[in-house]
């Protein structure tokens, strides 16, 4: 088990996360990337992400929380004017009708966005976006 979860703690680092995988019964750490403890310490408790997986038949307890990211690419000029509409607060439809797209269209943007952001929503992207992650 030891080296199926050193090579999940490798594979995290180099997606650029800090990981510490522990024993889900004793909290006891079996596995962390070489800054693990102090990232997942010193990080906002919002950005930590706890999952469960099964290494080698064993249910561990998985932590991580983001670190080093390269820069975001920039975004299109169509997509930064979704992204500001999505920062004001407005539904796919009210976007598309002020943008002059389908909501088909305004939703695709919304990907491209959340792929670039790392994030998995919209209230998510729009926290990114208002910390001036990608510029607008």
């Amino acid at each position: 088990m030891v080296t199926v979860v050193s090579q999940l703690v490798e594979l995290f680092d180099k997606l650029g996360f800090s990981v510490v995988v522990r024993d889900p019964d004793t909290a006891e750490v079996i596995g962390a990337s070489d800054d693990g403890e102090s990232q997942l310490l010193a990080a906002d408790p919002a950005a930590v992400r706890v999952a469960s997986a099964k290494v080698a038949g064993a249910v561990v307890r998985v932590e991580i929380v983001r670190t080093e990211l390269e820069e975001p690419a920039a975004l299109t000029p169509r997509q930064r004017a979704v992204a500001r509409l999505l920062v004001a607060g407005k539904p796919n439809t009210v976007i598309a009708e002020e943008l002059k797209i389908s909501t088909h269209t305004v939703r695709r943007h919304l990907e491209s966005i959340f792929r670039r952001l790392h994030v998995q929503n919209r209230t998510a992207a729009a926290a990114e976006l208002r910390k001036g992650t990608i510029k607008l």
